[in-house]
């Protein structure tokens, strides 16, 4: 992508007029993607871009197939740009993605440069937040495709209109456990995204970021490992990550994988995930709503320590934390109901299998 130092003028995309002109836009690339035609089998159809510019007005813009290659390396999610020699359309109600009534078509004449200096204050995102009854007014009408992500079921806190309020509640386990198996189902890596570090995808005989969206898109192999752990009362099964993994084993996922296939080894887990058998570890895991999900099984290890801190189990009589289907609790307790600091109440249970130790609620700030 070319670079420009100066911004000369330019139109905000509210003054833009429709057809083929001079006119000349400056604005953030939000994010862009391919688009495909699903009625002709996936057929690539071109590249759609999201623009922001300094009015906080959204419009979208389409690279045919036949520029994609040559504009396609200029593209950087994120960056001020400048756009010129476009053309302009009426955009179509079917499946819009903004309010904006037109879209920027690209063009052989059309050049896009990146503004390094003197560019316009721009926002990095932009939200477009509904309430739930002008949603259902949309059903059906093809203008727009609504999904519900979640639902405000509890709110603990002080004041919502305060912004210097920065509490938030989480719970944490702290278990001391053995491990009494490394589970193979999954396997014991995965090729992670150097851009994002999210899982690749197979797209044919090649890897696919669906996040970054890049034709040149690189991975490095890294390590997920699923561990069967029990504490004495109950067992559970612990995922583990790349950080804490070289913690354990001292070596690389990709370079353990390089000997694992120089030694004509195959599907057999490495020796050094073996020796984990049986050895004991203390596991701290930070729990989310996703835990308490009837269907999860397994919970993420955020960190692998030596020893249990006393003041880990330092905890405030006034902090709650409220589980949906649960009462709100002060008190840490096992995965299990049995309580380990003598209050009354229990946590729910999140799977039949989700065994751990002593539990404590916090604020962190």
């Amino acid at each position: 992508m070319a670079s420009s130092d100066v911004v000369l003028g330019h139109s905000t995309f509210d003054a833009l007029r429709l057809g083929r002109s001079a006119q000349m836009i400056v604005g953030r690339l939000l994010r862009f993607w391919d688009s495909k035609n699903i009625k002709k089998q996936g057929e690539f159809m071109g590249i759609t871009l999201l623009f922001l510019d300094e009015k906080n007005s959204v419009i979208h813009g389409f690279i045919p197939a036949g520029r994609a290659p040559f504009y396609r390396p200029s593209l950087r999610a994120g960056s001020v740009v400048r756009v010129s020699r476009f053309e302009v359309a009426r955009c179509t109600n079917m499946y819009k993605i903004t309010d904006h009534p037109f879209v920027i078509r690209f063009i052989p004449q059309t050049t896009i440069a990146e503004v390094i200096e003197n560019a316009p204050v721009i926002n990095v995102e932009k939200f477009m937040l509904r309430s739930f009854d002008p949603l259902q007014a949309l059903a059906n009408t093809n203008l727009e495709l609504p999904d519900v992500v979640g639902q405000i079921q509890y709110v603990q806190g002080s004041d919502l209109h305060d912004a210097t309020v920065t509490t938030r509640v989480e719970a944490e386990f702290i278990c001391k456990a053995r491990v009494v198996d490394v589970l193979q189902q999954n396997g014991w890596s995965f090729v992670s995204c150097t851009g994002c570090s999210r899982k690749l995808d197979k797209d044919g005989s090649s890897l696919r970021c669906n996040r970054c969206v890049n034709p040149n898109i690189t991975g490095v192999i890294k390590y997920r490992v699923e561990l069967l752990v029990d504490d004495g009362q109950d067992n559970a099964t612990f995922v583990v990550f790349d950080k804490e993994m070289l913690k354990l084993t001292k070596q690389d996922a990709a370079a353990l994988t390089l000997n694992e296939i120089n030694g004509g080894g195959g599907v057999e887990l490495p020796q050094c995930l073996k020796d984990l058998g049986g050895q004991d570890f203390v596991f701290q895991i930070r729990v989310t709503p996703f835990n308490f999900t009837p269907n999860h099984r397994t919970f993420t290890v955020s960190a692998i320590v030596d020893t249990i801190v006393p003041e880990t189990f330092k905890t405030n009589a006034a902090e709650l934390v409220q589980v949906e289907g649960g009462e709100a609790s002060a008190t840490g307790s096992n995965m299990t109901g049995i309580n380990m600091t003598g209050g009354e109440e229990k946590e729910p249970n999140p799977s039949n299998s989700g065994g751990k130790g002593g539990v404590r609620k916090r604020t962190r700030e």
